[in-house]
């Protein structure tokens, strides 16, 4: 390349085009749908369900989505999308529902490991995987946080909520379009 020719195109050009606005509330709108549509159902465990297909003679293996995990992914979602519109009332509100959440899941794994520590041996041996410091999915302390973890994330909701309007992110001019 010789560089007597470098030619410097116009700035402008490097963005997108006109017609692809990037609407920061827009997307905040579609998460929190998001988080509506997983929310008004009920939020159960995943499953895989058995189906048997008669006209192939086969039994097909089907994953029921955890929609309680899918529920908590979407308003962490959401949470990562306002994070830079974050005011110190948002904040304050989400690091004090976060300190909590955290200091329930370290109550629940010691009372587990308290009890872990008082089964016998031969019981012990049913649950290979389990590992102390963390909450094992077979016993009633993993169900416990799940439902602490969901009732959690529908506060944090109601805090984006609060963030968004104090925002006025549900001005008209948004709706226009």
């Amino acid at each position: 390349m010789d560089e007597d020719n470098i030619q410097i195109e116009d700035p402008d050009s490097y963005g997108t085009k006109k017609d692809e606005n990037y609407s920061h509330q827009s997307l905040i709108m579609k998460a929190k749908q998001r988080i509506i549509e997983l929310g008004q159902h009920e939020l159960s465990e995943g499953v895989n369900e058995t189906q048997h297909d008669p006209r192939t003679n086969t039994i097909k293996i089907l994953y029921k989505e955890d929609s309680r995990k899918a529920f908590i992914n979407a308003v962490k979602i959401l949470r990562m999308l306002m994070e830079c519109d974050y005011d110190p009332t948002a904040s304050k509100e989400v690091e004090k529902l976060d300190t909590t959440l955290k200091k329930s899941k370290d109550k629940l794994i010691s009372m587990q490991d308290k009890e872990w520590s008082a089964l016998p041996l031969s019981t012990k041996k049913m649950y290979p995987s389990f590992c102390p410091g963390y909450l094992f999915k077979e016993f009633q302390y993993y169900q416990e946080y799940i439902e602490l973890e969901i009732e959690t994330n529908m506060h944090i909701f109601s805090e984006m909520n609060k963030l968004a309007k104090r925002l006025d992110y549900y001005s008209a001019t948004m709706f226009e379009n």
